[in-house]
């Protein structure tokens, strides 16, 4: 698989067979975002949309990755791993986090004793 993320300039961008991320808009998953691989490279397609390879989603044999083709608008590089670096995270802050193998936008509502973070959604997951 090639680097997640290739920098020109200050800009990110994608290629083919990099880790990308996908923003599904279907009931139920509007405002998660899952792990794929890109399989076209976006510079040679015309359309609008490109051909991704889920990494946590599966066929409906349980084996063999989901492939969908998805709008260019839905899809994002991976964020660099070192972004949180530094950040303080308290209540009403606006986070991703991960569920069901998928990332999920919410805000911080509470802050426990042991650490972690009550989470609200807008859109649960299920």
């Amino acid at each position: 698989m090639k680097n997640n993320l290739k920098k020109k300039g200050k800009l990110l961008s994608i290629a083919k067979d990099c880790e990308v991320e996908v923003s599904i808009q279907e009931d139920g998953f509007r405002g998660s975002w899952y792990r794929a691989i890109l399989e076209q490279n976006p510079t040679r397609v015309t359309g609008k949309k490109l051909r991704v390879s889920y990494k946590t989603m599966f066929n409906e044999d349980g084996v063999s990755p989901l492939k969908e083709t998805i709008e260019r608008s839905f899809i994002r590089p991976v964020p660099p791993e070192c972004l949180n670096e530094g950040v303080v995270f308290k209540e009403g802050s606006v986070v991703d986090a991960y569920f069901n193998n998928g990332w999920w936008t919410g805000v911080i509502v509470v802050e426990r004793p042991d650490g972690s973070f009550l989470v609200y959604f807008d859109d649960p997951p299920d």
